[in-house]
């Protein structure tokens, strides 16, 4: 099965990360025996993009968040196929260890009616659901939000809009002068229900996966 157009400009608006300050990654750590999020982009913000070929847009976003660390993550945007996938690390350039109260390699909402998510054989109408990472499919009333993080904890959470997604690792220490990476995150935004979303995403993985 072929993707549409709609297919690519629903993945445009609803699963964009070309910008620093719609960077997924968040990092947490406590505070005076306290659990805080660090304020989001800070300082430093950089942005390079460019083609590898005709099907793949690469672009590399970095900031330096409230603690000091550098957060990288290296974006590839698939022309062909509605599907984007982000690599992660974090950096951190201090002379002192950091640790870090999970390091959540994805946070983000996406919008719409929602009927249903899928995780691991079952179909949960239900929220916030909590799973050991893998696939997830996140089914609207007129669109679906694949997603992929292997070895990642997962975390769907309901909101007035929609639902939020939550990719999570286990608690880090981030060395002095050292970095951590997150696993990869797989996500694609089509037109339609979970057996179309499966359909396209079987060709996705047959041309650029095997």
């Amino acid at each position: 099965m072929k993707p549409t157009r709609e297919d690519f400009l629903l993945t445009v608006r609803k699963a964009s990360f070309r910008l620093p300050e719609a960077s997924p990654v968040r990092v947490r750590r406590e505070v005076n025996g306290e659990t805080v999020w660090e304020p989001h982009v800070t300082a430093d913000k950089k942005v390079y993009t460019r083609s590898a070929d005709s099907n793949l847009l690469l672009t590399d976003l970095s900031f330096r968040d409230a603690a000091g660390l550098t957060e990288t993550t290296e974006l590839t945007e698939y022309r062909d196929f509605p599907v984007v996938t982000l690599e992660s690390r974090v950096s951190n350039p201090t002379d002192a260890d950091l640790a870090l109260s999970r390091l959540i390699s994805f946070k983000h909402e996406f919008c719409g009616d929602f009927i249903a998510l899928r995780t691991c054989g079952m179909e949960v109408k239900t929220l916030p659901c909590y799973t050991a990472g893998g696939a997830l499919t996140v089914e609207f009333d007129d669109h679906t939000v694949f997603l992929d993080s292997p070895g990642a904890t997962a975390a769907v959470y309901p909101t007035p809009l929609g639902v939020e997604v939550f990719f999570l690792t286990a608690d880090k220490s981030v060395p002095a002068g050292g970095e951590v990476k997150t696993p990869k995150v797989t996500v694609m935004v089509t037109e339609g229900g979970k057996d179309r979303s499966e359909a396209i995403f079987t060709a996705f993985s047959e041309k650029h996966l095997f």
